[in-house]
């Protein structure tokens, strides 16, 4: 195992377990900058997020038009346990973009979800062209 796997084990094993990942991000840092390895953070983050999401912690980050009710918060969190086998608790973040015409987009780790209008509209598009 790397050194840089040992120092994210270390890390993903002394977090709190509903520790976002903006909290999470300032950790580590402090530590890279303390033990001069900055240079190593997005790696090292990458590293924490995946071995978190592995023991059952999930962070979405959900990409709306404006403020998401409940329900849909309540919705995402269901579809996200569905999807990803060993999750206890999943984290969703609402963050606003006034670029979205409507709908939503929900990063997840390295993986991306669009259910935008735009995204709906442009694979329409597609299947009418051909």
């Amino acid at each position: 195992m790397s050194k840089r796997s040992n120092l994210a084990e270390y890390i993903a094993s002394s977090v709190e377990d509903n520790m976002t990942s903006k909290k999470l991000a300032k950790n580590v840092a402090e530590y890279l900058l303390d033990t001069r390895k900055a240079s190593e953070l997005e790696s090292v983050l990458r590293d924490v997020v995946n071995l978190r999401a592995a023991k059952g912690f999930v962070e979405v980050d959900a990409y709306s038009t404006h403020k998401l009710s409940d329900s849909a918060i309540k919705d995402i969190k269901t579809t996200v346990k569905n999807h990803y086998d060993n999750t206890k608790t999943v984290v969703v973040n609402n963050l606003i973009d006034e670029d979205l015409v409507g709908g939503v987009k929900l990063y997840i780790g390295s993986d991306r979800l669009d259910l935008s209008i735009k995204n709906k509209l442009n694979k329409f598009r597609e299947l009418t062209v051909k």
